[in-house]
């Protein structure tokens, strides 16, 4: 996931500040999961980009809050739909 996160990154057109993940494919997330989430987090973080998800859903929303992602990635950065997700960021950058 880093390294096709970092492709998408490195092909953009204009300086990335925001990354949307869209977790509507991901039912569940385990301990090395969760290791990774947290490490592409904090490179992130470290390049000045905030990780955004939109449509997690179900018990990987428990999972998420139990785990610390949730409070990792901030409770602001979830959104229902990747449309909500994208307008969040387009107001964020104005």
């Amino acid at each position: 996931m880093q390294a096709r996160i970092r492709e998408a990154i490195n092909a953009a057109p204009t300086p990335t500040r925001r990354l949307v993940f869209d977790a509507e494919a991901l039912s569940a997330i385990d301990a090395s999961g969760v290791e990774a989430l947290e490490q592409t987090i904090e490179r992130l973080r470290l390049a000045d980009i905030t990780f955004v998800i939109a449509r997690r859903k179900g018990p990987l929303s428990e999972q998420f809050a139990t785990t610390g992602l949730e409070a990792a990635i901030g409770t602001d950065h979830f959104h229902p739909n990747v449309e909500a997700a994208v307008r969040a960021c387009s107001d964020a950058a104005s």
